[in-house]
C-alpha cells in the first residue's frame, strides 16, 4: 500500500478504503475534509445556510 499524507492534519496514512480525495488533495477521514471545508469561508456560508433551511423546515411542521 502507498503512504499518503493528509492535506489537513498532515498525518501519513496508508492508501485504503478511507481515503477521501477532494480537489486533488488527500484526506484521511471525513473530519479532516470537513475541517478543510470549514476553513474556506465560502463553504462555511453554504453550510450555515443549509442548516438554517433544515432548522426552519423542522419547526414549520409543529
Amino acid at each position: 500500500m502507498d503512504k499518503l499524507r493528509c492535506a489537513y492534519c498532515q498525518d501519513d496514512f496508508e492508501d485504503g478504503n478511507e481515503v477521501i480525495v477532494h480537489e486533488h488533495e488527500y484526506y484521511c477521514n471525513t473530519q479532516c475534509l470537513a475541517g478543510h471545508l470549514l476553513d474556506n469561508t465560502e463553504y462555511e456560508e453554504k453550510i450555515i445556510k443549509k442548516e438554517w433551511i433544515v432548522y426552519d423546515n423542522d419547526h414549520s411542521n409543529h
